[in-house]
């Protein structure tokens, strides 16, 4: 998909991507945790005319609640939502998140 899109930069696991499209834009994976559901990034422009941002996309399980309830706990104890790093201010989530009420 990376050639698909005409993308500058791409990560990818088997269940969500990232896709930059844009020379200006420099998109850099942080690991965070140990699973294939979720993708970290920190976005940055090239000339600075904007403040860096971070994306997380993530999928939570669809296997069951229970799969779901330990990714979603799993997720919020990490370091991406400790108050004390500076994701947290800047930080866009998206994805799959399998939510049913």
């Amino acid at each position: 998909l990376h050639n698909t899109f005409y993308a500058t930069q791409s990560y990818w696991t088997n269940h969500c991507g990232i896709v930059a499209l844009s020379t200006d834009i420099n998109i850099t994976q942080l690991k965070v945790l140990n699973d294939d559901c979720h993708i970290f990034v920190r976005v940055k422009h090239t000339q600075n005319d904007f403040q860096p941002f971070f994306i997380l996309t993530l999928y939570a399980p669809a296997t069951s609640p229970k799969h779901r309830q330990l990714f979603y706990n799993n997720l919020y104890h990490s370091t991406i939502f400790d108050h004390n790093q500076p994701y947290h201010q800047c930080l866009i989530i998206t994805g799959d998140f399998n939510y049913s009420y």
